[in-house]
């Protein structure tokens, strides 16, 4: 008499999608994180596409898919990652605490409150899936998880399909006046004015935080 074994397989998770409403993403926070470790946020997704997230102790907010394979991984490999920004001002931050851009983004008081407070607030899913990714600002290149967008990806660089002028980079919310974490000057950090256009402000001035990340 022969035991018959019963053999398993693990199917293991599965990109896929229930659409998009208006351009609200119908899918969980799990599934879009499996569609974007799959390479197929851009078949699903089309730019400007958006779901909400919950910035613990902040509030709800849209976040924007902005593409896929417009920033590189720091360790190295070629897999392609997906931004994502959100849609609005959550909250408000000094550039520096005083009018100072000396050391860049990469030693500002913003970026320290990108990696912390707004690293921290983001759901967990999100958190333990976030793609580390080299960001340049001002010619130096920094790892970041959670980033402001630059003066280049602004104007016409990376993320120009959704931004492709004045009136798509206005934003509502805490601030109409938004952060980019390039500088203008020694004492001028760039801003996104209530008009879209992007300028100078002093670095020590409280302006909006529209936060991004990769997965």
């Amino acid at each position: 008499m022969h035991n018959r074994r019963k053999l398993m397989f693990s199917i293991g998770p599965v990109a896929k999608t229930n659409g998009v409403i208006d351009g609200v993403i119908q899918d969980s926070i799990e599934q879009i994180i499996i569609n974007c470790q799959a390479d197929k946020a851009k078949e699903f997704y089309a730019v400007g596409d958006h779901v909400p997230l919950t910035l613990e102790g902040i509030g709800t907010f849209d976040f924007d898919y902005l593409g896929s394979g417009l920033d590189v991984r720091t360790d190295g490999s070629n897999k392609p990652v997906s931004a994502w920004l959100c849609r609005t001002v959550p909250t408000t931050c000094m550039w520096n605490t005083s009018d100072t851009t000396s050391g860049g983004w990469g030693s500002s008081n913003i970026r320290n409150y990108c990696r912390t407070t707004i690293y921290n607030a983001l759901p967990k899913e999100i958190r333990d899936n976030i793609v580390e990714v080299n960001k340049v600002s001002n010619g130096v290149t920094t790892s970041d998880t959670v980033w402001l967008p630059s003066y280049e990806e602004m104007n016409n660089g990376a993320y120009k399909a959704r931004f492709p002028d004045a009136n798509s980079r206005k934003k509502t919310g805490a601030g109409v006046i938004w952060w980019l974490r390039s500088f203008d000057n020694s004492r001028f950090a760039y801003c996104v004015g209530s008009g879209g256009f992007i300028a100078g402000y002093n670095a020590s001035s409280a302006c909006g935080v529209v936060p991004g990340f990769c997965l």
